[in-house]
């Protein structure tokens, strides 16, 4: 039990706090990040974001190559996709923060870019992260 216990944290627990990261900034009324100098770079702040939290719940899915890639990206994106949307609605109730579609367009590509990386380099880096995992808790496989 113990070691599941654990395999599911190392797995899972960056996803969540990322997660929870992205909900408490979007609770924050007013948040101004630092400028980029154009006109829509919060979009690309979304993008980042969500391409980062693509990256982790794909990581979690995947699990070093125990599932398949293509299979643990699809639950990826059936993951976050809902999240971003829920995201940007949760925005509407925060005073001095609006829902926008644009932002949940960002989001939805930043998602995409994820499931991209994971396409091209996902077996490569489901290996090395498996071997990172093995190294820590010196697991056969």
């Amino acid at each position: 039990m113990k070691g599941a216990l654990r395999e599911k944290i190392y797995w899972q627990l960056p996803a969540w706090l990322w997660g929870l990261f992205i909900f408490a900034l979007t609770s924050l009324p007013k948040l101004t990040p630092p400028s980029l100098g154009f006109e829509l770079e919060d979009k690309v702040y979304h993008f980042i974001v969500y391409t980062v939290l693509g990256l982790l719940i794909a990581r979690a899915t995947v699990q070093g190559g125990r599932e398949s890639l293509r299979s643990g990206i699809r639950r990826m994106l059936w993951i976050s996709i809902p999240l971003s949307f829920i995201d940007e609605v949760h925005q509407a109730f925060i005073p001095g923060r609006f829902c926008d579609g644009l932002d949940a367009l960002a989001d939805i590509l930043g998602l995409l870019l994820a499931a991209i990386i994971f396409v091209l380099w996902g077996s490569r880096l489901a290996e090395k992260d498996r071997s990172i995992y093995c190294n820590l808790v010196k697991c056969d496989t």
